[in-house]
């Protein structure tokens, strides 16, 4: 760990600080850290004076402090309230994604029930499947009164030959 932290004897601040901010580095890696010889050496000052009270814990104060690192400060007391304010924002963030998930599924809910049980849309019947289109059981189709030749009975023939002349010619057969 001690090596992706330290560049040519230069204690990489700004990584650790983003490593905690996305929750790379936390809790007992962070102490661990801190007792490093070369990372203590590094430090700037012993604590944070600077330490919000928690109502104000939000990601725009997150990244204030993860860019507090850079010139600011950087210590034991700094790392660890940078680790809690990180861990609050992260939960808050996870149970704020969950509860608009939920939001959306409930809102989802509530406006299928609501397509299904508006007044004036006829709800399909044991006789009508799915796919039934219901605005013609609202406002049924009008026949369109016949004016092409009656269908074929059972005793007509099918042939096409009507034995009849063609308008215009002769009968021929008498």
């Amino acid at each position: 760990m001690n090596g992706e932290y330290i560049v040519n004897g230069v204690v990489q601040r700004d990584k650790i600080a983003i490593d905690i901010e996305y929750r790379k580095l936390k809790g007992e890696a962070i102490e661990r850290l801190c007792r490093e010889p070369q990372i203590k050496a590094a430090f700037i000052g012993s604590s944070y004076k600077d330490k919000k009270p928690r109502r104000h814990w939000n990601n725009a104060y997150l990244d204030l402090l993860t860019f507090a690192v850079v010139a600011e400060s950087f210590n034991r007391d700094y790392l660890l309230h940078l680790d809690e304010v990180a861990d609050f924002v992260s939960k808050k963030a996870g149970f704020k994604k969950a509860l608009k998930a939920g939001g959306v599924i409930l809102l989802l809910i509530g406006a299928t029930v609501a397509a299904f049980k508006c007044p004036g849309v006829k709800q399909p019947g044991p006789s009508q499947g799915p796919g039934v289109d219901l605005t013609d059981s609202i406002n049924p189709p009008t026949p369109e009164p016949s004016t092409g030749p009656e269908r074929p009975g059972p005793g007509d023939d099918l042939t096409g030959s009507t034995n009849q002349p063609v308008d215009g010619e002769a009968d021929e057969r008498k």
